[in-house]
This record gives structure tokens, C-alpha cells and sequence, in this order.
């Protein structure tokens, strides 16, 4: 019980988070998958444009927002691996059990 920090902080205080603390838990989890698909959505509106006006400022922004949206999905990758191992660490069911030999 005592990895599960909120758990473990919610019995040692016995407060209710409020609905701010809640809503800003919930915005920071997500941020990073909104990000990537903000990202995606104005990368492919820039490829849009680009190909309507064909101005060579639209390929640089394409570029730009592509390696943007890249480095996002891959700190969302890195984080489900990591929660991934610490499930298996724990003891927890994971989608399917992963075995370093077979990678």
C-alpha cells in the first residue's frame, strides 16, 4: 500500500483533495499526450498549407512542429515503459508479461 502514493497520503491526512488539486493532477498528467496530438493536428494543418501555397517557410515549420511532436511521443513512450516496469516490479498484471530475452 505504501507505493501508492495518493492512497498513502489520502489515509495518513484523511482530507478529500479538492476539486482545483484534482483537476490540475488530471491536466499535468495528460499534458504531454495533449501536447503530441495538438502537435500532430498542426503539423498536418502546416502540410495542408504547404501544399496550397508552396512557400518554403511551411516546409521549416513543418519541420519544427514534426520533431516537436517525435520528442513528445517519445517522453510518453519512456513513461509508459517506466510505469510498465514498476507494475511488473510490484507485482502487478501488465497487458502482457515481458520477457527481456525475447526483444
Amino acid at each position: 500500500m505504501s507505493e501508492d502514493e495518493v492512497l498513502a497520503w489520502r489515509l495518513s491526512t484523511m482530507r478529500v483533495p479538492s476539486r482545483t488539486a484534482t483537476w490540475a493532477r488530471w491536466a499535468r498528467r495528460r499534458a504531454l499526450g495533449l501536447g503530441v496530438a495538438l502537435g500532430a493536428l498542426v503539423t498536418l494543418t502546416l502540410l495542408g498549407l504547404d501544399i496550397a501555397l508552396r512557400q518554403s517557410s511551411l516546409v521549416w515549420a513543418i519541420a519544427g512542429m514534426w520533431l516537436l511532436t517525435v520528442a513528445g511521443l517519445v517522453g510518453l513512450v519512456v513513461r509508459a515503459c517506466r510505469r510498465w516496469e514498476a507494475a511488473e516490479r510490484a507485482g502487478r498484471r501488465t497487458p502482457w508479461p515481458m520477457d527481456s530475452t525475447q526483444v
